[in-house]
């Protein structure tokens, strides 16, 4: 069953509708999603480009690989966790501040709760 039982009727011009359709491509949402969340209040943002997603995807996949390196690292040679864990460090920086320039508060906030866990 759906959430949403009333429709809407709107009337636009063709301006007007070639105008929500451009701005509902380039956040990659429907022209409804789009026009919830303005009614909502909430920013709406451009998609970042396909590029950023790869190049995240293969941050965290460093961070990842150092964090795996630390676990091992913790057996065999402990004098070397301190600066393995300073370079993953940077590596979550970096990955905080590519993901700061498209979703700033909402990424951030969601991080800081994963943190805590």
């Amino acid at each position: 069953m759906r959430n949403r039982q009333n429709e809407l009727t709107v009337r636009l011009t063709t301006d007007e509708l070639d105008m929500l359709n451009e701005k509902a491509s380039r956040t990659i949402m429907t022209r409804e999603q789009l026009c919830r969340r303005i009614l909502c209040g909430m920013r709406t943002k451009e998609a970042p480009p396909t590029s950023f997603h790869y190049l995240n995807r293969d941050i965290r996949r460093i961070g990842n690989l150092i964090h795996q390196l630390i676990s091992k690292a913790a057996l065999l040679s402990p004098g070397m966790i301190l600066s393995m864990q300073a370079v993953l460090d940077e590596v979550h920086e970096l990955d905080d501040l590519m993901c700061e320039a498209y979703w700033q508060e909402e990424y951030l906030k969601k991080r800081r709760d994963e943190d805590e866990d």
